[in-house]
């Protein structure tokens, strides 16, 4: 029996109807990617799905006692919240028993009755299945002290709270709204491995077409108030695509030599037209309504007039930069040429943005200096769109930049003629930047900063929110741009396609340069993975496969001292040693007869004893790694 299903389902948003008549189910074995346009309603589907927004007509279909987790595009949080809070606020029964456990465990005023009352609940009713997959998850994503004020949190960190509370839950169907935003690619591919191990079903409403390629085995398409389902994955669904499009292309010649036809009979006189005017010209109309809608932008609407570069670019020079004490940047030298293109990827908060601030002079280096060149244009796209003014129309905001626009072949459009290649028709482009969704305001931050001709372009995530169509077009206005590019990315496909060389962050200020592509440094960091754990023998078992090592490895390392060839010898028979007291302790949790069930007191010491070899065996499983790579050396 399907999980979902839609029948005819219809919705309309203000003015604008984003999808009629729509007919589909949600299989248990389906993992679902939604692809479209911005706008197309991807996201208001999802939230149909989960019932949050009810359809204007049509019919929804659950089975029965079927359970949803859902991931919000932006996660939202009452104020006041810590990390503890948010993950536990939930309708889920069980998460909520679990969350009542934990607060008599960490309540010293708890009588043992209470607490082995509430043991005995979670055992009846799996509450510690779940207790362990919070505990799991958050270990995996380092989170540690669940205190933390959430609006003190990154966007990043924000993301991966988010993820561990729709993933912990015990749920059928899971709906994630671009699950990978903000996250950096280690977190993107822990998350890939969680989805693919889940066994659950899931619809996830993501631009990154890796990601796409990587989990989904059925991808629907939303585009033009209709809904396309396609099995197999991304890559599948493109070839799927293209077939389509051969067809339609062929049956759209065929209507237009129809339509010649008829248009020229339609030119005739009265006399010659003979009897059957009013059935032919019906016929003609049929045919004009039958055309296919045009794209939302030409294949070639980013192109405008490139400014020359000369031969100096930028140069830095021992540039370093810290934050409350800690080096985002140390000592960094590079001389950007003509035509390079670097992708920069690391872990969240490494200071990747902080760089670009640093070469668009937004900031200034604690040391170090930052050479550009005299014919150099910097356009930067940043993540936030901060310089856009909300007020504005979006005409204005385009006219900011340039009221005409040149291209290399001497034609010129004005800012309105512009704005219709993109899809803003003109009577649109009155509309406050405002009242834009955060996707169309991305695109329109991207059609200013190009229109600007820039020389050098800054992109920092230029893939968040913005839809596959607009990428591809990004994509191919940068094939043909002749200046020099560096972007922050997590768009594992866009890095592929787009850059020639990597800077790679470490988190702890250092930067390390690669000439290649993303997927050439992969395999030669999963070859040096390999490498590590054959030299490591039949003990590297004992380590998780995620907490391997992945930073490469640069120049010679400092030895080990005595003292650390000591620690490197006692940490695997500690580790052994924690692996053993963590199993006894989930035996005796999960045995009914076990001491700790009739002494509350005894439990709760369990518990958090629990909890201290859990950050154990973490904390000195990466200290071994640390020291095993150096002992190499």
């Amino acid at each position: 029996m399907a999980l979902i299903s839609l029948d005819s389902v219809s919705k309309t948003l203000g003015e604008t109807s984003l999808f009629t008549n729509v007919s589909f189910s949600i299989e248990a074995e389906e993992h679902i990617g939604f692809v479209g346009p911005n706008g197309a309603g991807k996201s208001t589907l999802l939230k149909i799905l989960a019932g949050i927004l009810e359809a204007d007509q049509g019919t929804i279909t659950r089975k029965r006692g079927l359970h949803i987790s859902t991931l919000d595009q932006v996660p939202r949080w009452e104020r006041g919240d810590r990390i503890r809070d948010f993950l536990f606020r939930s309708t889920d029964p069980l998460v909520q028993l679990v969350d009542r456990y934990e607060r008599v465990l960490q309540d010293p005023a708890s009588s043992p009755e209470t607490i082995s009352a509430l043991n005995h609940e979670m055992e009846e009713r799996g509450g510690y299945n779940v207790e362990h997959r919070f505990s799991s998850l958050l270990s995996e994503l380092d989170i540690q002290d669940l205190n933390v004020p959430m609006e003190t949190l990154s966007g990043g960190m924000v993301k991966k709270v988010a993820l561990v509370r729709c993933l912990a839950s015990d749920t059928d169907l899971l709906l994630l709204d671009e699950p990978t935003n903000h996250l950096d690619i280690d977190t993107i591919e822990w998350l890939e491995k969680k989805l693919i191990q889940s066994g659950k079903a899931f619809v996830l409403v993501t631009h990154d077409r890796w990601f796409l390629d990587t989990v989904c085995n059925v991808i629907i398409d939303i585009d033009r108030r209709g809904v396309a389902k396609y099995p197999g994955d991304y890559s599948e669904y493109l070839e799927r695509l293209e077939e389509r499009a051969q067809i339609s292309a062929g049956r759209e010649r065929r209507r237009e030599a129809i339509l010649r036809v008829e248009l020229e009979w339609l030119k005739r006189g009265p006399k010659a037209r003979g009897g059957k005017d009013k059935k032919r010209k019906e016929r003609i109309r049929e045919l004009v309504q039958g055309r296919p809608e045009a794209p939302e932008a030409k294949p070639d609407a980013f192109r405008t007039s490139q400014r020359r570069l000369g031969g100096k670019v930028l140069e830095l020079h021992q540039v370093s930069k810290s934050y409350e004490g800690k080096p985002v940047l140390k000592n960094f030298s590079y001389t950007l040429s003509v035509g390079e293109r670097i992708g920069i990827i690391g872990p969240n908060g490494s200071g990747k943005s902080t760089l670009l601030n640093l070469i668009a002079g937004t900031i200034e280096p604690d040391s170090g200096t930052v050479v550009r060149g005299e014919t150099v244009a910097i356009g930067y796209f940043d993540q936030t769109g901060a310089a856009m003014n909300a007020n504005s129309s979006i005409l204005e905001y385009v006219q900011s930049a340039a009221e005409r626009i040149s291209f290399d072949d001497g034609t010129e459009l004005t800012a309105e003629q512009f704005l219709e290649r993109f899809g803003y028709p003109r009577s649109m482009q009155s509309q406050k930047i405002e009242k834009l969704s955060g996707g169309e305001r991305r695109r329109l931050q991207l059609v200013r900063l190009l229109i600007a001709s820039p020389n050098v372009l800054l992109f920092d995530e230029p893939t968040n929110d913005i839809d596959i169509g607009t990428i591809a077009l990004l994509e191919d206005f940068l094939r043909h741009f002749q200046g020099s590019v560096i972007v922050v990315s997590h768009d594992r496909s866009f890095l592929e396609g787009m850059t020639d060389s990597l800077w790679i962050f470490d988190g702890k200020g250092n930067i390390q340069s690669y000439v290649g592509t993303y997927s050439a440094w992969r395999e030669q960091q999963e070859l040096l993975q390999e490498q590590i754990e054959q030299e490591r023998g039949p003990k590297s078992a004992l380590v998780p496969q995620d907490k391997l090592q992945r930073e490469p490895i640069k120049g010679q390392k400092q030895k080990l001292s005595f003292k650390e060839k000591r620690e490197l010898e006692q940490l695997l028979p500690e580790i052994s040693a924690l692996e053993e007291e963590k199993t006894a302790l989930e035996a005796a949790f999960s045995h009914p007869e076990s001491p700790l069930a009739r002494d509350g007191k005894a439990l709760a010491e369990a518990h958090r004893r629990y909890e201290t070899v859990l950050h154990l065996i973490d904390e000195k499983t990466l200290r071994w790694e640390e020291l095993a790579a150096r002992s190499d050396t």
